[in-house]
């Protein structure tokens, strides 16, 4: 049972934060230009996704027919459109080829998301939080080690974002995202019960996602952290956690600003100058996502039934939300049915997050990388926005009546032997 338990926890922790953690294992090394590892990595993870089916075969719940139809429909509009661009009429990309598209759709999304179809049990959901914690934590400190470059960096006017050599900007941005939002959720509860030992560790998790999430320079995930906060104050609202989550925001919000001015001022940075600069290419993204944004759905409209094609003209790549991209690639069909997905997602997540019975985390990281994939990522890469998705409706479907998922009933329970009734005469 354990052994069960903990390999869809180890799953959903590895395929939020595995790659972060190995990127950042690669650059510490000198080793961050290596393609083998990150190869490795997505095959032991299919692997260990497969072990888990296995494992927990009788446990899969195939009981939300929207959910698996919808699936169903969009995955396999998208895989054929992934061999028909790239094997068929053969698209030719500077930046992409059709093997690499195709292995991580299958290997690093759609074969770890399937092991979500088992749910998270009251049983195992605290295991999957510590695990999603600690590949977190472990993910902060290999990139707080190698962030020691970027004051060289902000000194030299290299760069003023901050990245590993397989770590974009974005990525880096999601783990202090998702430290921020693991450690807001146990915060309120540890000063209400008064454990001020795991309170100051809680706000200490909470400046270190800060911090990396403002090294990293990424709206989409400073957005959807926000987005994500607020999500969990209001649902359900209660005066406490509302007053507590003001404070904090208020608090850390100066705190940073302080301690940005004091290090751009200890190193004798014009700080006028870093903010034209991110600034500048802050504008040059925009407006790179808008034409990319405007392109695709032009594509969608030149061919609104089964779509136009996987990569946007006009960059040669995908176009940086996956909306928009379900409907360039699959047409109406499979764009109608990515949004199906999305609002069971919403649904369940927002249910949880009113019935606070300890899966806030799971609706809060799903609302996250949900709003993050309006600002990138593509839909054969980013498996920690698939696997959420379906692992929070899921989850959502099988507690909805009293409580139970499969993993609890599968518990053999004492057989209580009926009385019988004395007859007299």
């Amino acid at each position: 049972m354990f052994l069960r338990n903990l390999s869809l926890a180890l799953v959903f922790a590895l395929g939020l934060m595995g790659y972060p953690i190995l990127a950042g294992i690669m650059s510490t090394l000198g080793a961050g230009d290596a393609r083998f590892p990150s190869v490795v990595f997505r095959l032991l993870l299919a692997m260990l996704a497969i072990a888990c089916l296995f494992l927990n075969r009788k446990l899969l719940r195939f009981n939300h027919p929207l959910l698996q139809v919808a699936f169903i429909i969009f995955w396999v509009g998208f895989i054929y459109r992934i061999f028909y661009d790239f094997f068929i009429i053969q698209v030719v990309s500077d930046d992409l080829d059709g093997l690499t598209v195709v292995v991580n759709a299958f290997i690093f999304v759609v074969i770890p998301t399937l092991a979500s179809f088992i749910g998270l049990s009251y049983r195992n959901k605290d295991i999957a939080y510590s695990l999603v914690l600690i590949c977190t934590i472990v993910a902060a400190f290999f990139l707080l080690i190698d962030s020691r470059e970027l004051i060289f960096s902000l000194v030299e006017r290299r760069q003023i974002r901050f990245s590993l050599e397989k770590l974009n900007p974005i990525a880096v941005g999601y783990v202090g995202a998702t430290l921020i939002v693991l450690c807001a959720v146990k915060l309120l509860d540890g000063i209400l019960k008064g454990k001020f030992l795991t309170t100051a560790l809680y706000v200490l998790g909470i400046a270190t996602g800060l911090f990396i999430l403002l090294i990293s320079a990424s709206k989409g995930p400073a957005v959807a952290t926000v987005i994500c906060l607020v999500f969990y104050w209001f649902l359900p609202f209660r005066v406490p956690k509302f007053i507590l989550g003001s404070v904090l925001v208020v608090v850390l919000a100066l705190g940073v600003t302080q301690m940005h001015g004091y290090i751009l001022k200890q190193f004798d940075l014009d700080v006028s100058t870093r903010f034209v600069d991110a600034a500048e290419e802050e504008t040059e993204s925009v407006d790179s996502r808008e034409r990319m944004f405007a392109s695709a759905w032009q594509q969608f409209l030149e061919k609104p039934i089964l779509g136009s094609a996987l990569l946007e003209e006009t960059s040669g790549f995908y176009p940086h939300n996956l909306v928009l991209e379900a409907f360039m690639a699959t047409g109406i069909i499979g764009g109608c049915a990515y949004l199906l997905l999305i609002a069971l997602m919403l649904n369940a997540s927002i249910r949880l997050l009113i019935k606070a019975d300890g899966y806030e985390w799971l609706a809060l990281l799903a609302i996250m990388y949900l709003v993050g994939a309006q600002f990138s990522g593509s839909h054969w890469g980013f498996n920690a926005h698939w696997q959420s998705l379906v692992l929070v409706i899921v989850t959502e479907r099988a507690t909805n009546r009293g409580g139970v998922t499969a993993a609890d009933t599968n518990v053999t329970q004492p057989v209580r032997r009926r009385r019988r009734k004395k007859v007299y005469a």
